[in-house]
Order: structure tokens, then sequence, then C-alpha cells
């Protein structure tokens, strides 16, 4: 274990972990037609379609998370940022532990929705933090992680853009990406 969590091996671990039951998530969807090249399903709509795919994708999220804390544990960061990054994680865990389908539990879809809304918000936090008490190259970063999360808020929740919502799929999981690029980016100060 102390293998997996040397240095900043928890973060690509986690990386090609979510990347790869991402794929395997979408892509065994689309094989049998299953809203084949739809970008308009969020990753979690996409999850909950069928129950192996929920309970595979819960797995692994969970095994991030646990990788991302014992990283996050030895960072030496401001305290905020820790605090951000565990509440960050803890949204992503109740994303994957509450599957998105309306069908199978409207309580487990609500809770997903809490968890999901909750996420952007503390990311778009943790990238004004970021900014304020980071380095130089991690606070351009944060910058433009911000730039991104207010067009993200824009076109989800003011504009209501449809083109914006037909490639859902594909705004989402930057996000994911910013977040693991950003923990990427830190380092014991």
């Amino acid at each position: 274990m102390r293998e997996l969590t040397r240095g900043k091996r928890p973060v690509l671990i986690s990386f090609f972990t979510y990347t790869l039951i991402a794929l395997v998530t979408v892509l065994s969807a689309w094989i049998i037609n299953l809203y084949r090249f739809d970008l308009s399903l969020t990753i979690s709509r996409y999850v909950a379609l069928r129950p192996w795919t929920a309970i595979s994708y819960g797995i692994c999220i969970a095994i991030m998370v646990v990788l991302i804390v014992m990283y996050v544990n030895k960072l030496e960061i401001p305290r905020i940022r820790k605090a951000l990054y565990y509440l960050v994680f803890l949204c992503v865990l109740g994303c994957a532990v509450f599957p998105f389908n309306w069908e199978w539990s409207s309580f487990s879809a609500t809770i997903h929705n809490y968890c999901a809304y909750a996420l952007m918000f503390l990311m778009a936090i943790s990238f004004i933090v970021l900014m304020i008490t980071g380095r130089k190259a991690q606070k351009i970063f944060a910058l433009l992680c911000m730039l991104y999360a207010v067009l993200f808020i824009f076109a989800f929740f003011v504009f209501s853009w449809l083109w914006f919502f037909d490639t859902i799929f594909i705004w989402e999981n930057i996000f994911i990406y910013l977040l693991l690029f950003e923990l990427w980016l830190e380092k014991n100060e």
C-alpha cells in the first residue's frame, strides 16, 4: 500500500481509474445501443442505467477517494485547502454511492443532485482559495479554472443553453479532470 500512496501516485492512479471506469460505463452502453453517442447524459446517468455499472463505478470511486484522502493527508498545505478537498471528495463519494436514476429511487436521485451541486460549488470555492493561497503556477491554473466554472454556472443555471446541455457529458468530465490536475499541482509548501 505504501508504494501506491507514494508521491503523486494516488492522483495518477485516480486519473486512470476514473478514465477507465467512465470509458467502460459509457462504451458498454453504446455497444448495446443504450443512448449511443448521446453526450446529453451525464456520467452519473450513464452509471445508473444498469446495476453492474453503478456498483463498479461506486467501487472505483471509493478506491479513488481513499487514495486521494491519503494523498491530501500527507500534504503540508493550508488547512482550508485540505478541508475543501475533503468536502469535495465527500461529495464525489456521495455522487457515486447514490446513483442518479429516478426509476430506481427518487431518494437516491435527490441525494445525488445535492452532492453534485455541492461538488460544483465547493470546487469553485477551492479554485478561489487556490488563487489566494497557491503558488504562482497554481494561481494561474486556478484563475483559468474559475473562468471555466463561471462559464459552467452561466451555461447551466443562468442561461440553460441547449448546446451546453446537449454536450453536458463533456463539460462535467472536464470538471473532474480539472480537480485531479489541481491535486497534481499540490506539493508540500
